[in-house]
């Protein structure tokens, strides 16, 4: 793909891959201009995330779904703020540990944690469904990891094969604690000083 942008400047409110992002930009002839918007926060002290830490410890969970690298790793770091991190990971082998992509596959890894099943391309719920039609999950207790809202598709699929589901939020979004450069990039914008503005996700647009 051949430079493009001549000079344009293009805003990108991605924090978590700023340099790839601005080099991205400057490799098509832009200008980048970076302006988070989005903070992770974990929630590590949240009933429901402690509770399926000591479900995990006490061997009680069958089978957890992972969406996101961001959302595997607030589970590891919700378990260590429970004292329970070496536990809750020597406990994850009695568990079928699915990855829906890998984003959460490349952190189970890192902590060298076995991962049965991922989906091919394009990682979609209905393309992990399609991967586990085989799976027996009859009374199973499954934890889905819930990522931007309710998940009905993958909820409603995963019950019609008989598992006892539940839907866990591990982590949510808030402003940067530094929003100096997002009111600057609204007061670029509006003074036209911004040709593009690139967002990733829709947590991203709410934020804005």
């Amino acid at each position: 793909m051949a430079a493009s942008l001549n000079g344009r400047t293009v805003a990108f409110v991605e924090a978590r891959m700023r340099s790839e992002m601005a080099g991205l930009i400057q490799r098509h002839g832009g200008v980048p201009y970076p302006a988070p918007v989005l903070q992770e926060i974990y929630l590590k002290g949240s009933p429901e995330v402690r509770q399926l830490v000591e479900d995990v410890c006490d061997r009680k969970l069958h089978v957890m779904v992972l969406l996101t690298g961001v959302g595997t790793r607030a589970l590891i770091e919700a378990a260590a703020a429970l004292e329970r991190e070496q536990e809750f990971l020597q406990s994850l082998d009695a568990v079928t540990v699915i990855a829906r992509s890998p984003k959460p596959a490349r952190v189970l890894r890192q902590h060298n944690i076995h991962i049965d099943l991922m989906p091919p391309e394009p990682y979609t719920s209905e393309v992990l469904l399609e991967a586990i039609h085989d799976m027996d999950l009859q009374d199973k207790d499954v934890a889905v990891q819930a990522y931007g809202g309710p998940n009905s598709l993958l909820i409603k699929g995963l019950q019609q094969k008989g598992a006892k589901v539940r839907e866990v939020t591990l982590y949510t979004w808030g402003l940067p604690e530094d929003v100096a450069p997002v009111l600057e990039m609204v007061d670029d914008l509006a003074a036209g000083n911004i040709d593009a503005v690139i967002f990733t996700s829709q947590p991203q647009v709410d934020n804005l």
